[in-house]
């Protein structure tokens, strides 16, 4: 999918969604776990304080790093070692502000030198625990919190009807639109509406997020849970397959 343009442009979209996504859900950590309003601009100035640190003192140095790594022959222990520790201490010291962890672990691979090898290269050292062993431990944490009982009555089976409608709306609907508004053609748009459709692992880490934090109730959690699964997988596939039937 990548080399294509649609691939490529969907990917681009993709990072701007989790970006902007990640900003509104550390903001929206702050005030759910502030005690009032004093806290919760004491846990942003934090916040913006800690972001500048890492923009400005860790970036500069990663790129050293990252500079090393390229001249010469590639990651040692030590340098692995001294990343994932950096790589803790981020998302310790944004747990200690009052954000969340995932935030600092975000925030410290956004900040990693993509230019050089250091990423690609750490990525193919942390690629197959992460893929093999850590994203399924999510999921299956994941499916253990969610209570397929809850979500019996009627009403609740239109609740979640609606849910699914107003997130395909506004995943495929926006993407697609937006698509279209820059000129091209309505094939392309919805390509990009489905691809952008199929994204429910940040729906996942948010709803967990939202139960940590006691925002949302274990029927609505639930509720998400299945919407965020209907759009990933079931949706995409029903469009496929009525658009090679139909042309």
């Amino acid at each position: 999918m990548y080399p294509t343009q649609i691939g490529a442009l969907t990917l681009a979209c993709a990072a701007v969604d989790d970006v902007t996504a990640w900003c509104i859900l550390a903001f929206v950590v702050a005030v759910a776990r502030a005690q009032g309003v004093v806290p919760a601009l004491w846990t942003t100035s934090l916040a913006l304080l800690y972001i500048a640190a890492m923009w400005l003192v860790i970036k500069p140095f990663l790129q050293r790093v990252g500079a090393r790594v390229a001249s010469r022959e590639g990651l040692t222990p030590t340098v692995v070692a001294m990343i994932l520790l950096l790589l803790l201490g981020s998302s310790a010291l944004t747990e200690m502000i009052g954000i969340h962890a995932l935030f600092g672990a975000f925030l410290f691979g956004a900040i990693l030198p993509k230019d050089g090898k250091l990423a690609e290269t750490l990525a193919d050292k942390l690629e197959t625990v992460a893929v093999i062993l850590l994203l399924p431990l999510f999921f299956a944490y994941s499916g253990l919190r969610t209570q397929l009982g809850l979500v019996s009555d009627p009403g609740d089976w239109l609740v979640l009807g609606a849910l699914i409608a107003i997130a395909t709306l506004g995943k495929f609907g926006g993407s697609a639109v937006a698509a279209r508004l820059t000129g091209m053609r309505w094939r392309e748009a919805s390509a990009i509406g489905i691809l952008m459709n199929t994204r429910g692992l940040m729906e996942l880490i948010v709803l967990n997020l939202g139960m940590d934090l006691g925002i949302i109730t274990p029927t609505l959690f639930t509720m998400m849970v299945f919407m965020a699964l209907i759009t990933t997988c079931c949706w995409p596939i029903a469009v496929t397959i009525a658009t090679r039937a139909f042309g």
